[in-house]
């Protein structure tokens, strides 16, 4: 009896990690195609060292829909585990790139320390760190996994 609860917990919990991740990314990526999410990411990259050299070759609005259509396909891909478990572990290792992308630009600008603790904008700045942060370590569960 608690061998099927164990089970089945597990189970449901596996499912809810990807299909929740896979429904997550296609969903950020759709919003990548909004003008306020290219603002909010112009903001982000403007004081970080590692995107900033690539805004001299792509403009703000090509990079945003660029990243929303890697999310969107990262998405798609760990959601087909069932159909294909390769095509699931690539879509867990473009999730996991995006994502540690993501991390790294938080750290290497100053976006994330420059905040008013309690202040609204810090608190948007650390929700979408600890969003990417978290979701980081579901896609690296996601890719290994599936590989």
């Amino acid at each position: 009896m608690k061998s099927t609860i164990k089970k089945t917990v597990a189970a449901t919990g596996h499912f809810l990690f990807r299909y929740a991740l896979g429904i997550l990314l296609i969903w950020i990526g759709i919003m990548k195609f909004r003008t306020p999410e290219a603002r909010y990411i112009e903001q982000a990259l403007a004081e970080t060292f590692v995107f900033k050299w690539m805004m001299k070759y792509v403009t703000l609005y090509a990079f945003t829909k660029i990243i929303g259509i890697l999310q969107i396909t990262a998405g798609v891909l760990i959601m087909l585990k069932p159909a294909s478990k390769k095509l699931s572990a690539w879509g867990g290792a473009l999730a996991t790139l995006i994502l540690l992308a993501g991390v790294a630009a938080y750290f290497s600008s100053g976006i994330l320390w420059q905040g008013n603790i309690g202040s609204i904008g810090f608190a948007n700045t650390l929700e979408a760190f600890l969003k990417s942060f978290i979701l980081l370590g579901v896609a690296g569960w996601c890719w290994s996994d599936s590989i």
